[in-house]
């Protein structure tokens, strides 16, 4: 799948946001939650592939 500069550029700031949250999420042991922004994640990392 071809992307745009743009979509990549939202795509990475997404990965760097998830990343922010899911360490906040665990530092509050906030489980299930840092489970579903982990899976978010790693959706979003594929996208960059």
């Amino acid at each position: 799948m071809d992307m745009s500069e743009e979509d990549r550029a939202f795509i990475t700031e997404a990965v760097e946001t998830l990343n922010r949250l899911i360490r906040e999420a665990r530092r509050r042991r906030f489980t299930t939650l840092g489970y579903v922004l982990e899976m978010a994640l790693m959706e979003a990392r594929a996208k960059l592939r």
